[in-house]
């Protein structure tokens, strides 16, 4: 007689075998009813904090006609979006910004991992929502007219502003556009006919939002986040810049010197610089960096002979000219 470990073990595997056949009829018979899994997996919809600024309102829907893909965007009643695609649809729940981020205190989702189902050979998402003030219309006009992911952005004369691309990852951006705290009437070469908005309660006509806060200077989230990341990864920038430096690649290892130098300034990444830049032949630019480097440490006789060296060159040059 078989004692009740035996019979488990034999019994386990066929059970395990049937679970995971039964979870796959329920996904099939869920993807053939409804389209999607939403039901199995359901996304959170956590109310909106009243600081934030979003674009959104309960229930709207975003039809936008875009070079990526012709898209739908749906609010939940709190921060859940949904994307329709293609035949199908995902869901996320935006994250509130506890600070502004160039310009924006909206609501974003940084995609991590891969947490969707596939779909049209999309499993993640990256999302972005809020409201940005423009001192100018041609302030407005130079953000509108970026295209990131060189993906471009679409947007109406009421400043309604939809950016999609669409690899493995499906990013979208959802923006208002306010002219000194007003939506604009109209804005040079709107599309208005790719957007569509079907909605109870409009969009807020007006904002706080400071004006041109999406400029990247000091004291702003996105200008001290950048100053901790090349802080951070200065040691690896400089590392590599020294490599191809020793390989003779100078415009590699200026680029990666410049990195560098961002994040820890110091006397011999500028001498490094100047000696890249008299070897690209860009002598002002040399004498410039050997300047920046006398500033950090006077007494580096490295920084005299990098300069005279460049101020040699440029000379040559002048009286090879008059000759």
């Amino acid at each position: 007689m078989l004692s009740r470990t035996k019979r488990l073990i034999l019994i386990l595997p066929p059970l395990t075998g049937l679970a995971y056949f039964g979870f796959r009829w329920i996904m099939y018979f869920s993807w053939f009813c409804t389209g999607n899994f939403s039901w199995l997996f359901p996304v959170a919809d956590g109310p909106v904090p009243n600081e934030n600024e979003m674009v959104m309102t309960p229930g709207m829907k975003i039809i936008a006609m875009t070079p990526a893909a012709n898209l739908t965007v749906t609010a939940g009643n709190g921060l859940k979006r949904s994307y329709t695609w293609n035949g199908g649809t995902r869901s996320i729940e935006l994250w509130p910004r506890p600070d502004r981020w160039y310009g924006s205190l909206g609501a974003y989702f940084p995609g991590p991992g891969n947490h969707w189902f596939v779909h049209d050979k999309v499993s993640r998402c990256v999302a972005e929502e809020g409201q940005l003030n423009f001192s100018t219309v041609e302030k407005a006009m130079k953000w509108l007219s970026e295209t990131p992911g060189f993906q471009p952005r679409i947007y109406r004369n009421d400043g309604l502003t939809v950016w999609v691309d669409k690899n493995s990852t499906l990013g979208v951006d959802v923006f208002q556009i306010y002219i000194k705290g007003k939506k604009p009437s109209r804005l040079p070469a709107a599309t208005d006919h790719k957007i569509k908005v079907i909605a109870k309660q409009a969009i807020p006509a007006t904002t706080k939002a400071p004006a041109d806060s999406n400029e990247f200077r000091a004291g702003t989230a996105a200008y001290e986040a950048e100053k901790q990341a090349a802080a951070d990864f200065a040691p690896a920038f400089f590392d590599m810049a020294e490599d191809f430096y020793h390989e003779h690649k100078y415009e590699d290892a200026l680029a990666n010197y410049d990195n560098a130098v961002d994040g820890k300034p110091s006397a011999y990444i500028f001498v490094q610089r100047a000696r890249c830049l008299i070897k690209l032949t860009k002598y002002s630019e040399a004498i410039k960096s050997c300047a920046l480097a006398s500033k950090f440490d006077k007494s580096d006789p490295s920084i005299a002979a990098v300069r005279n060296e460049a101020e040699a060159k440029i000379h040559r040059i002048n009286r090879e000219t008059v000759e």
